[in-house]
């Protein structure tokens, strides 16, 4: 019997903070399949979560961008935390979501993805 696929969580430490992240990867039903990738970021496990829908940027596999491989590293979440930290992220807030969308994001720079609206 196998087990059942499971969500790795893992944890980044930026200054005295530590926070749990995951990321889910996904294609949009689109003619491209571009690859995007959900975020959730939790200061606790209780605090209000960061949610962010990320939008590869790499090129088409040699089979189309479905096999793209793209993930976020913990450099990325890093700069996703302190961007969302500066637009007013209240990680220490009980319950909630935080949600970055291309408008509260358009500076944050990644480098193999963009900040999209969830869908």
């Amino acid at each position: 019997m196998t087990d059942p696929v499971r969500t790795r969580l893992r944890t980044l430490h930026v200054g005295d903070r530590s926070f749990a992240w995951t990321a889910e990867i996904a294609h949009l039903p689109a003619p491209g399949r571009e690859r995007c990738v959900r975020v959730r970021v939790w200061a606790d496990k209780n605090g209000c979560r960061l949610d962010a829908g990320l939008l590869s940027t790499a090129g088409a596999g040699p089979w189309g961008s479905a096999t793209d491989v793209s993930h976020p590293t913990p450099a990325d979440i890093r700069l996703i935390v302190e961007h969302a930290s500066r637009i007013g992220w209240p990680a220490d807030r009980r319950g909630g979501v935080f949600t970055l969308t291309e408008e509260n994001s358009a500076e944050l720079r990644l480098e193999q993805f963009v900040v999209t609206d969830p869908r």
